[in-house]
């Protein structure tokens, strides 16, 4: 049994905002000890376990697997940082200031059509078949009356939500673990990286050369300057980023998301960060979800 979306938003809160222990012992306004507590004393096999504070390492686990190899996983990062910074980001801006925004966003939708398969199939493979019926009419519709993907009219006509499945989640689904954590260009895990190849083998764009490429380079304008203020926010780039990243995968597992991402409100309260701040950061990790998965 899946557990509750509320729950890993509650986990994440404990995560960002420290977590508070909860006395062993607690006395009511008499002086009596409480009921849990005389129940311990009296070796009742029916009373509650003590309180358990969780850990920063414990809720990381929780979201996405243990990290036994966080050292890899940070170089990978700061490499893949570097890349973006000093190799994406020139890049990006030069082809922004050429390509008008509609036209990059009409792009998004047309290279988004062509990973119908991958949504399609993780549907099915996970017994949805009203997700999987549904992408089927997305991709015809907007392949039709969208002008081969360039527009969505099957949500804004038709109302017919984007189906946030792919291979990895149907391996969750058929109860296969998440591993460890791994770090490719964004924090994800074992049985996640090997859904990606197959994500990748059912993704039309991966049969036309510098099809993938041409996909992140369109698809990073709308969220490389929301990535900066992710990066810049914490002391801990590698950390929060990978924390983030996985409570979205999370959230995604429990079938929490609604078309379209971005809108979702996450609503995550950094310590010692503003509101407009925390914001951004919803927005970006609620498009990546859309992008990377």
């Amino acid at each position: 049994m899946k557990i509750s979306p509320l729950f890993s938003l509650c986990l994440a809160l404990a995560l960002l905002a420290g977590c508070a222990t909860v006395p062993e012992t607690e006395r009511s306004s008499s002086g009596t000890t409480a009921p849990a507590t005389e129940a311990a004393e009296q070796g009742r096999a029916d009373a509650p376990e003590a309180a358990i504070p969780l850990s920063h390492t414990a809720v990381s686990t929780y979201l996405g697997g243990r990290d036994p190899i966080e050292g890899v996983n940070r170089s990978i990062f700061y490499c893949v940082d570097f890349f973006y910074y000093w190799l994406y980001r020139p890049v990006g801006y030069l082809y922004g200031s050429i390509v008008p925004r509609p036209a990059v966003n009409c792009i998004n939708n047309f290279t988004d059509n062509l990973e119908f398969p991958r949504r399609f199939l993780g549907s099915l493979l996970q017994a949805k078949f009203t997700g999987s019926g549904i992408e089927l009419l997305r991709f015809l519709s907007n392949s039709t009356i969208g002008i081969g993907g360039l527009f969505d009219p099957a949500w804004h006509w038709f109302g017919l939500p984007r189906q946030e499945e792919d291979f990895g989640q149907a391996f969750a689904a058929w109860g296969i673990g998440p591993g460890c954590v791994l770090q490719l260009h964004y924090s994800t895990n074992i049985r996640d990286a090997v859904g990606m190849i197959f994500d990748y083998a059912v993704d039309i764009k991966s049969y036309f050369y510098g099809g993938q490429a041409f996909t992140f380079l369109n698809r990073g304008l709308n969220v490389f300057g929301l990535y900066e203020t992710a990066r810049q926010s914490t002391f801990d780039s590698y950390q929060t980023l990978k924390d983030y990243q996985l409570l979205v995968r999370r959230i995604q597992l429990d079938d929490a998301f609604t078309y379209p991402a971005h809108k979702v409100a996450l609503q995550p309260v950094a310590a010692g960060r503003d509101e407009a701040g925390n914001e951004r950061l919803t927005e970006f990790y609620s498009q990546g979800s859309a992008v990377d998965t």
